[in-house]
């Protein structure tokens, strides 16, 4: 999947859904990627305090010059990947 290299914004919620995983899961999920060069810049990022996945994926999305298009795909890639099974597993309780 490719996502578009823009910097437009993230429409926000005005209360968190119970299906939205804490920032923290997402996190732990894209520290892996930490180990291979081309997502260096992902780290700074990382370090970063955010309330919710979308302030998350906004800020990556704001620095996107700093990733490939392969890295930036990936990243967002995981992110989605990360939710999609937080939320599976919240559904299944």
């Amino acid at each position: 999947m490719s996502y578009p290299r823009n910097h437009g914004s993230v429409s926000e919620s005005s209360e968190a859904s119970p299906f939205d995983p804490p920032v923290d899961v997402v996190l732990s999920s894209l520290s892996l990627l930490l180990t291979d060069p081309e997502f260096a810049n992902l780290e700074v990022i990382m370090m970063e305090t955010f309330e919710e996945v979308d302030d998350l994926r906004a800020e990556i999305l704001v620095n996107s010059d700093r990733f490939s298009n392969h890295a930036l795909n990936r990243i967002l890639e995981e992110i989605d990947r990360a939710v999609d099974d937080y939320r599976r597993g919240i559904a299944l309780l």
